[in-house]
């Protein structure tokens, strides 16, 4: 009862106000009535008010862009309760100092964010510049955060917000489509962080992986400027860090993640593509203490990696004596994250969704067979490895996979100035790679002299 004569009393006060006036808090005294108030945060960036997408006639509490025309939304609280009545919703703190929203039953929340407080009568919530809406606890002059929107995300991230999980709540940040445009309820389509193995950005519809990232890889490239990346004993999340206001990140309900900008009156956006995946050629050879290596393949788009192995504090030299030591280690790759050395190794036969980038990408060494190394069963103290140039080629059949390959005759071609050799050929220019011929150690590993036969005709 005593809840039923508060709400009553919140609907008179808005009787004696204007029509639709802006504020950027809601205090006890102050709620959001449906078509009377809306949020406004500073700087005019973003609202806060009751809404209708598409042709949807149903009611929901949003957060949208406010100067960027045909209102985009970037959060709904009640996504999957709205509101059929267009004149009795109402956004209010509740008594016990929680945030909620009604509909025609006052006593009945549709939706809460399910805060309890033994003293809830300094509780305010604020839409901060950020897109943020913020839970506060004023206690003796001190803001304590209680909730927030952007720990609850819906199918936008927007700049300063965090994907990821955190390790101490449990809390799993990630984005969820909308079923339609004119529909916001929890869609098909998820976009967020992979905590396991190498940390990646993932995207699924349903149970299927449509697209992934390896952010761990942050650490070795220059995306600081856009993404960050934390792993800690805190948390693992990425945040991205835009200059412009007016920007965001938004998974689709078909599946497509569009990173957009305003700039200029206009959105600029920015699509993501899946690629093709890497399997080993086996030949028969043993791949276990029998002379094995590995090859270096530069320029690559790292393996899916939410089962791989990660070690930190480990230096390149020792991740590869690591993989070589392990029969199961089919390749590793190693990145320095701040002053963090980090080994990352794949175990199996299969490295998925990995590619060759044409200007950016990692080191990539995979282990091949004695064959192909061109070394005799002799394990060294530091892992043998030779450069060679990879063709990635599409295996026709009932399965297309990719499949990495050596192809001389296919690299003389595309490279008409710089023949290629096969291998048993630089082997027995080198001796077998005896230490006789051995001139020193370059950037790439071990140089040889070779003996070359010049015929004059």
């Amino acid at each position: 009862m005593n809840s039923t004569k508060r709400l009553f009393r919140m609907f008179f006060i808005f009787l004696a106000l204007p029509f639709c006036i802006s504020l950027d808090t809601i205090t006890p005294n102050q709620p959001i009535q449906d078509d009377k108030v809306v949020l406004v945060s500073s700087r005019n960036v973003f609202a806060l008010g009751f809404f209708s997408p598409g042709n949807s006639s149903k009611r929901y509490i949003g957060v949208w862009y406010n100067n960027v025309p045909n209102r985009k939304v970037v959060w709904v609280a009640n996504r999957d309760n709205p509101i059929n009545d267009t004149s009795s919703g109402l956004l209010a703190i509740h008594e016990d100092g929680g945030l909620n929203i009604y509909g025609k039953d006052s006593n009945i929340p549709i939706w809460s964010a399910n805060i309890t407080l033994s003293w809830p009568n300094n509780t305010m919530a604020k839409l901060f510049g950020t897109g943020n809406l913020v839970l506060l606890d004023n206690n003796n002059g001190s803001q304590r955060v209680l909730w927030q929107s952007s720990d609850h995300p819906s199918d936008t991230v927007l700049r300063h917000m965090k994907l990821g999980l955190d390790r101490r709540s449990g809390l799993n940040r990630f984005l969820t489509s909308w079923k339609s445009q004119d529909d916001p309820g929890t869609g098909n389509c998820t976009y967020g962080v992979n905590p396991n193995g190498f940390s990646q950005l993932i995207r699924y519809k349903g149970t299927a992986l449509l697209w992934r990232f390896a952010v761990g890889c942050l650490g070795g490239l220059n995306h600081k400027s856009v993404l960050s990346y934390v792993n800690n004993e805190n948390e693992v999340s990425i945040m991205y860090n835009e200059a412009d206001e007016v920007t965001g990140a938004v998974v689709e309900e078909s599946g497509v993640v569009r990173r957009s900008t305003w700039t200029d009156d206009q959105w600029t956006t920015l699509r993501r593509v899946w690629s093709g995946g890497c399997v080993r050629n086996k030949n028969g050879t043993s791949l276990c203490r029998n002379g094995e290596g590995f090859v270096k393949v530069e320029l690559i788009k790292i393996p899916e990696s939410s089962t791989a192995q990660v070690d930190m504090n480990v230096s390149l030299k020792e991740c590869g004596r690591k993989c070589l030591r392990n029969c199961s280690c089919m390749a590793y790759f190693s990145v320095g994250v701040g002053k963090v050395t980090t080994c990352v190794t794949w175990h199996g036969d299969e490295l998925m969704d990995t590619r060759t980038l044409p200007n950016t990408g990692h080191d990539l060494y995979v282990r091949v067979d004695a064959i192909l190394f061109g070394f005799s069963p002799t394990l060294n103290v530091d892992p043998p490895m030779v450069y060679y140039q990879f063709v990635w080629r599409k295996k026709e059949g009932k399965k297309r996979q990719n499949r990495c390959s050596l192809d001389l005759d296919e690299l003389n071609r595309r490279n008409t100035d710089l023949p290629f050799f096969d291998l048993t050929i630089i082997a027995a220019a080198t001796n077998n790679f005896s230490d006789e011929n051995k001139l020193g150690t370059g950037g790439f590993g071990s140089v040889y002299k070779v003996l070359i036969a010049l015929v004059i005709i």
